[in-house]
């Protein structure tokens, strides 16, 4: 079975994707504050085999493969704790202890090195401005997202759903905010959530495949891995079709999941 793991960086984080054969998973990583060189967040335990039904049971294995990755191509000598049920992979300086795979808690950043998502783990006045000029950072939607799940957990955010299902709509590119925005998406399917998505599928965006993709999982209209029309139909979505071509399957999609434009 030939399994590749590819790694990106925008600024101080990026995109993570674990390929095998025709299937993919996704994760985020960011940069962290010592001892912690970086974190990586895919799917929570409970939510993994619903997003990946081509991987059921197989969590462990694959958050293993890609711990074992990112050490060998971007941190050598590096340890890693694992915490399944939280979806989060700690990459720890090379003095840290030898790799584990049991959940332990991450290590809290120090208050004068704050980040957007590390400061999560903390709540002082200090912490919370910085997380409130994330959730104004006009520039980026994936600091956005970030804040508004920790003001969210932090009671200051109840309408989660909403802000996310215009973050959403707005979505332009990949590298900013979709791959954040889609894992939200999943762990609050509100029914201006999956609308949202079905608007940002008929954008005319690099994203749209991957918002009707969810949004075919989230309304229990197909599951993976998706027939040869249904991959046809979403790479018709994708910006660099022509708009006859994106529009037919858009219209194919609106079919699917019995849903429209509103």
């Amino acid at each position: 079975m030939d399994r590749i793991v590819e790694i990106s960086q925008s600024g101080r984080g990026g995109s993570i994707y674990y390929r095998e054969g025709n299937n993919s998973a996704s994760f985020d990583w960011e940069f962290a504050s010592p001892p912690a060189l970086a974190l990586v967040f895919g799917p929570k335990s409970e939510a993994w085999d619903r997003r990946y039904p081509w991987a059921g049971g197989r969590q462990a294995e694959i958050f293993d493969f890609v711990a074992s990755e990112v050490v060998r191509q971007k941190a050598a000598g590096a340890g890693i704790e694992i915490d399944l049920e939280g979806g989060i992979i700690s990459v720890l300086s090379p003095r840290e202890p030898k790799p584990s795979r049991s959940p332990r808690k991450i290590p809290k950043p120090p208050a004068e090195e704050p980040h957007h998502v590390a400061l999560g783990q903390i709540d002082t006045p200090d912490a919370r401005a910085e997380v409130d000029a994330a959730f104004r950072d006009h520039l980026s939607a994936d600091r956005r997202l970030a804040a508004a799940e920790i003001m969210h957990s932090q009671g200051r955010l109840p309408n989660l759903e909403n802000f996310l299902a215009t973050e959403i709509r707005n979505l332009d590119r990949p590298a900013n905010g979709l791959e954040r925005a889609l894992r939200m998406a999943e762990l609050h399917p509100t029914d201006e959530v999956k609308h949202a998505l079905l608007y940002a599928s008929y954008n005319a965006t690099e994203c749209a495949p991957q918002c009707a993709r969810l949004l075919l999982l989230l309304s229990g209209s197909a599951k993976e891995p998706f027939d040869g029309n249904l991959q046809d139909m979403l790479r018709k979505l994708d910006l660099h079709n022509s708009y006859f071509d994106r529009k037919a399957a858009f219209d194919q999609l609106c079919r699917i999941v019995g849903m429209t434009l509103r």
